[in-house]
Order: structure tokens, then sequence, then C-alpha cells
């Protein structure tokens, strides 16, 4: 992507979070002592508008690629352990949760993802977020959950 390119040679890297509804009650605090961290990695997140049409996803993708690969070229290929450490550490989401999801052909992932959550959840709360997202077919990187209380990490 031209567009990420050029952001990264204007030392203005992003990673595109696209969400539902862009004007969504978020915690900001915690949005801003993300950027802290990430600023010491060499990019923000970004939150924009999902838009379920034309070759969005495809877009999103292709522009996060680019800024991965230059985080990597920037941090080495294991600056993503030392990033989350770094969240880990100032995080208000202190339970952690593996879930392991089906894929698009209904296979368990070999790969979990992390769920953080604010407050320990029940088991029955973590079926229920297992099964919402396993009908969710996007594969957003990170997004907030569960009336916010929650994020997930998926590996990029």
């Amino acid at each position: 992507s031209e567009k990420a390119a050029n952001d990264t040679l204007n030392n203005n890297a992003h990673i595109l979070m696209p969400v539902p509804n862009i004007n969504e009650k978020r915690d900001k605090k915690w949005s801003e002592d993300m950027d802290k961290v990430s600023a010491k990695y060499g990019f923000t997140f970004r939150y924009i508008q999902y838009i379920s049409q034309g070759h969005f996803d495809e877009a999103v993708k292709e522009y996060n690629k680019v800024i991965e690969d230059y985080l990597i070229n920037k941090n080495g290929k294991d600056w993503e352990d030392s990033f989350r450490k770094d969240l880990d550490s100032i995080s208000p989401y202190k339970f952690k949760y593996q879930l392991i999801l089906k894929q698009k052909d209904n296979s368990l992932n070999p790969n979990p993802i992390t769920l953080y959550s604010k407050r320990k959840l029940s088991d029955k709360e973590i079926n229920r977020i297992t099964k919402d997202l396993n009908n969710d077919k996007k594969d957003d990187e990170i997004k907030l959950i569960h009336n916010n209380t929650c994020y997930l990490y998926r590996d990029l």
C-alpha cells in the first residue's frame, strides 16, 4: 500500500483497527496508554469505521501488512513479544484467557487468541464469547468485546 509506505517514511505509522461504530465509547485512558507504549515501537493504533463493501478488508490488511513489515525491520522480528509485555505491565485488563477458535473450514485453529479481561470471567461467559467469536467472520487483530470489558489479541 502506497499510503502505508508513505506513512512509514513520515514516521506516522498506524495499525488500523476497524470498528463497527466509530462513535462508540472507548476507554480513553487505556487508548492513550496504549499509544504511549506503541509510540516507543514506532506506531499508534488508529480506529476507523468498518465498511462492509468493496475491498475494505483487503485494503486494511494490505496497509497493516506494510506497517507490520516496517515494524519488524525497525524493532526486530520478536518485537511483538516486548510490546505485549510492555502493554501488560500497564494494562487494566489483568485476566488472560487463551481461546481456541474455529477456522473458516470449521476445523480448530492451532493458534489460540488471547482474551484479556478487566475481571475474572465465568466459564459461561468464556463459552459465550468463544461462540460469538466463532460466528464473527472478521479476523480483526485487536478488538474490544463483551461490553468493552475485554479485548482480544490475535497474533499478527
